[in-house]
């Protein structure tokens, strides 16, 4: 009797040797186990691991496109998100010839966190968010040693540091295209600065700001990944949260089965993000006023692609930045009254996601945003030029 349960026992650890690992580790490895499963057509990038980035782990991917080469852009996302949930504008990208170095914001997706409770979004000055980017860009993109256009792109905060990062380092890239960038959150009113200011000081800057979550949510009430398998995604039963983000339920089914898959794995540091904490709050209304007095240093092709919609951040911001810039193209969502573009531009329903490309091509074959805002005006009326042609 005893021999036998040991053979069992045997038999299973050897089957278990060749059993692939529950969820989603993060790895070369398991995405591709896992785009095999669950998004068949998607682009494997040939590289995707993580390095040492001023003082912290930092996890990064790099893409290669298969068409004659332009150039490259390096993408910087938004807060909560990680590598695999702008996988459709890498995808873009690569079929306009264009290689993708994209990463993990430090606190974020499988880069290091920076709390001993991992889903806490937290950080206490956006410079060291900064620092992060220029060392991603100087270590690994290494832009002097790299041939054709360099674009840099960003979403949502993303957008935000980008700018700041582009006031600061002049000579690094040609252009720059924005999605919603966070050059405004309806929340930052004095009686907030002060409420959270008050919150700093009483020691419960790595909190929750109030009103928020400290785990990770889904955007659905079902299973993602189940949802993709069947190929039916509903809307939830209280949608107003989803459609804050985006109206195409599809893009947001996938970008919550990479966080279920990566939650499976390792509960304790998975892709998904819950809360901004105090600190987090308070460094932001600091950066965004920081940037506001400097934009006019960014001399190179700007265009900034935003929702006056967008529930998250403020598109009145957006404008007034892209006014104090010398050679910026604002472009306004424009489409369907009864779904309008909400924040995520890059994975909304074709209706708008085709307007923020039919905007990259125009700034990649433009000399000046001005020069693309009149490309673009031949066709569309809801433009603002910060640059006029001569």
């Amino acid at each position: 009797m005893n021999k036998c349960i040991c053979v069992a026992a045997l038999i299973g650890v050897l089957l278990s040797l060749n059993a692939p690992a529950f969820g989603y580790d993060g790895s070369l490895a398991g995405f591709k186990a896992h785009v095999a499963e669950f998004a068949p057509q998607t682009p494997i990038p040939e590289q995707l691991t993580t390095t040492e980035l001023n003082g912290a782990t930092i996890r990064y991917g790099i893409w290669r496109t298969t068409k004659a080469r332009k150039g490259l852009v390096v993408f910087a996302s938004g807060r909560t998100e990680f590598i695999e949930k702008n996988l459709p504008a890498y995808t873009e990208l690569l079929a306009k010839g264009f290689d993708v170095y994209t990463f993990d914001w430090r606190g974020q997706g499988l880069s290091e966190r920076q709390l001993r409770h991992s889903e806490p979004g937290h950080i206490e000055d956006f410079a060291i968010y900064l620092a992060d980017l220029d060392a991603f860009i100087q270590q690994i993109v290494q832009p002097e040693q790299q041939t054709g256009m360099k674009l840099l792109m960003g979403h949502s905060m993303g957008g935000h540091i980008g700018l700041r990062y582009l006031q600061q380092h002049h000579n690094v890239f040609d252009r720059a295209q924005f999605s919603s960038p966070m050059m405004g959150i309806k929340a930052n009113t004095w009686l907030t600065r002060q409420f959270v200011g008050f919150l700093h000081w009483a020691g419960w800057g790595q909190s929750c700001a109030p009103g928020s979550q400290p785990v990770w949510k889904s955007y659905l009430d079902q299973d993602a990944c189940s949802a993709i398998k069947s190929g039916i995604v509903s809307l939830p039963e209280k949608p107003e949260r989803a459609l804050l983000y985006s109206n195409n339920l599809n893009h947001l089914a996938q970008a919550s089965c990479w966080v279920e898959q990566s939650l499976a794995h390792n509960p304790k540091h998975h892709l998904g993000l819950g809360c901004p904490t105090i600190d987090w709050v308070k460094a932001a209304f600091r950066s965004i006023e920081d940037a506001k007095g400097h934009l006019d240093q960014i001399k190179i092709p700007v265009v900034i692609v935003g929702s006056a919609d967008d529930k998250v951040v403020t598109f009145s911001a957006q404008q007034q930045a892209c006014s104090s810039m010398g050679n910026c193209c604002l472009w306004q969502t424009t489409g369907r009254e009864d779904k309008p573009a909400a924040h995520e531009i890059l994975i909304e329903i074709d209706d708008y996601t085709n307007q923020y490309w039919t905007a990259f091509d125009a700034l990649t074959h433009s000399s000046d945003a001005g020069c693309a805002c009149a490309e673009l005006r031949d066709r569309f009326s809801h433009l603002q030029c910060s640059k006029e042609d001569d």
